[in-house]
């Protein structure tokens, strides 16, 4: 597996635990963000959608498909976006940036690996032989 495939798989293992977390116990979840307890169902359904993002990652990952890799970059980069708007139009608190932040630094090391792993291009010879 490449170097950029596993840096996705462990992004989803990140995702699969945190899915878990919400199907399971969300009220400690929403607690480390200072947010009060539910027992609505809409933290659950949370919590099962991340665990299958994070399932299909960890099983997309190894086939080195390099459009889906990048596609997970982006995605995960459009984390920050979201998060920082909700912050600044008072759709949540601060402390969400950390989510943020774990996203940020998976997709950064995402893509220097990606980087590094290009072919260097081979100059071409003007030569007829």
């Amino acid at each position: 597996m490449s170097r950029s495939a596993y840096s996705v798989r462990v992004a989803a293992i990140y995702l699969i635990g945190l899915g878990c977390g919400l199907v399971f116990i969300p009220n400690i979840i929403l607690s480390l963000f200072r947010l009060p307890p539910t027992d609505e169902v809409w933290i659950h359904m949370l919590g099962m959608i991340t665990f299958f993002l994070g399932v299909t990652q960890y099983q997309l990952a190894p086939t080195e498909m390099r459009a889906y890799l990048k596609l997970t970059v982006i995605l995960r980069y459009c984390v920050v976006a979201f998060v920082t708007g909700f912050i600044l139009v008072g759709l949540a608190q601060p402390i969400f940036i950390l989510i943020a932040l774990v996203d940020v630094l998976g997709a950064t090391w995402t893509l220097w690996e990606l980087r590094r792993s290009m072919p260097t291009a081979v100059p071409q010879s003007n030569s007829k032989f």
